[in-house]
This record gives C-alpha cells, sequence and structure tokens, in this order.
C-alpha cells in the first residue's frame, strides 16, 4: 500500500513540476502564480526545477517497474496529462474533461493498492466532483479579469469561456452529482441521507462564494479559510464515520 502510494506521489509531482516548467511564463503573468508558485516566483531556479523532475521521474519509473500493480493506471495518468500540458490545455471543455479524469484515476489507483474494485458510480461520482470543482476553479480565473487583463495570457482557453457556461456547467454537475450519491445512498445505506444533506449545502456553499470571485483558483485554501465550508466539511466527516463505525 505505502509502496503503490509512494509511487503515485513520486509520478503527480513530476507531472506537476513539468507542467510548472513548462508554464512558467504564462504564471509570470498571473496576479497569485507569479507569487505563489516555486518556479515562477523565483524561489526555484529552472535548472534546478528541471533536476528535481527527471531525478523524480527516474526514481518513480524504477520503483514502478518493480510493483507493477498500478502499471495500466499510471500509464493512464501519464497519457491524459501529458496530452493535456503539450496538446489539450487550449481546447475548451476537453481540457476541464481531461483534469477530470485524472482524478478518477487516482481514485481507482487507491481502490487497487486496497484490493477492492471501483465501481462505477463512484468513479463517475467522482469525475463529476471534480469536474465541479475545476469548473468553478476556470470560473475564478475569469472573473479575475475584471480587475487584470493579463489573465488571458495566463490561461489561453480562458478567451473561449464565459461566466453563464461556466455557472451553467457548475450547477450541472452538482444536480448529477446529488443524483449520483443518492442512487449510491438507497443502494448501499440509506442512513447516509444525512451526510447526503450536508454535503448538498457544501456544494451550494461553494458555488455561492466562487461564482462572482476568484477564490475558486484555490479549492484547499478556500474551504480551510471559509468557516462553514470547513464546518460542513468536518460534519461530512464526522457524519460518515458514526454511520459506518
Amino acid at each position: 500500500l505505502i509502496y503503490s502510494f509512494l509511487v503515485f506521489c513520486l509520478i503527480s509531482s513530476s507531472i506537476y513540476v513539468l507542467n510548472d516548467i513548462i508554464d512558467v511564463k504564462s504564471d509570470k503573468n498571473h496576479p497569485l502564480k507569479s507569487k505563489e508558485k516555486p518556479i515562477a516566483s523565483g524561489k526555484i531556479k529552472l535548472k534546478f526545477a528541471l533536476l528535481i523532475f527527471f531525478i523524480v521521474t527516474i526514481f518513480a519509473i524504477y520503483l514502478l517497474f518493480n510493483n507493477k500493480i498500478i502499471l495500466f493506471n499510471v500509464a493512464l495518468y501519464l497519457f491524459f496529462n501529458l496530452s493535456y500540458i503539450f496538446f489539450i490545455k487550449t481546447i475548451p471543455i476537453i481540457e476541464m474533461i481531461f483534469l477530470a479524469i485524472g482524478y478518477v484515476i487516482r481514485v481507482d489507483v487507491g481502490s487497487k493498492v486496497i484490493n477492492v474494485e471501483s465501481s462505477y458510480l463512484m468513479l463517475f461520482s467522482t469525475f463529476i466532483l471534480a469536474l465541479f470543482f475545476i469548473c468553478l476553479k476556470r470560473l475564478g480565473e475569469l472573473n479575475l479579469l475584471d480587475h487584470n487583463h493579463n489573465v488571458y495570457n495566463t490561461r489561453k482557453v480562458l478567451k473561449f469561456y464565459n461566466s453563464r457556461i461556466l455557472k451553467f456547467i457548475s450547477l450541472m454537475t452538482i444536480f448529477i452529482l446529488s443524483i449520483l450519491i443518492f442512487i449510491y445512498i438507497y443502494k448501499i445505506n440509506i442512513q447516509l441521507i444525512f451526510s447526503f444533506l450536508f454535503i448538498l449545502v457544501f456544494l451550494f456553499r461553494y458555488y455561492i462564494v466562487t461564482r462572482n470571485t476568484s477564490l475558486g483558483e484555490s479549492p484547499i485554501s478556500l474551504i480551510l479559510n471559509d468557516k462553514k465550508l470547513l464546518l460542513l466539511s468536518t460534519l461530512i466527516l464526522f457524519a460518515s464515520f458514526l454511520i459506518y463505525f
């Protein structure tokens, strides 16, 4: 379990480093990324970042071929992420789908290493949830245009989006995810309905907070800094834990 987790963490890290290396010029034009991202901010030199990328990649490949349990998942993950980095990131909608699939693969890896078969319902729910966060991330970047017109230089695909489309997709993901979660609860454990209510409130709260701001650009930071979202996240975990255990 730990071995497979380490391998996938290293693969994911190498992809993130590669993406930051390729996007370094555009990240420098971004008002937030230019300060927060190590390479764009100058905290880490480009040559050193390349060195880190090669070392992490070589080490990950070595470990992977000594433990081939997740080889297929890693191959899929690399295909979708490298395709995104070099070709797909400028194609509207498709680029969000590719990113969301990456999270589906991560969940499937987690299931595989603990010898649990991923259900289609769980994987599709993961895809929709990821699409929800990614869509509102794009909306946050688009909202930043009101204050900084250089944002198009940081992500070219934004010129193909508008706030109405992104808000519509976000609301549709909430609707679809609600149906999927309800089906899961009905099939597995009806007592999870209490968690379902907290999840719904969380999703709508997150949407309301991000729809007209740039806060959706950093989902984890937003959840940790918004007391209501943090409380709802805790209640979801606590309610689910009580019901299961």
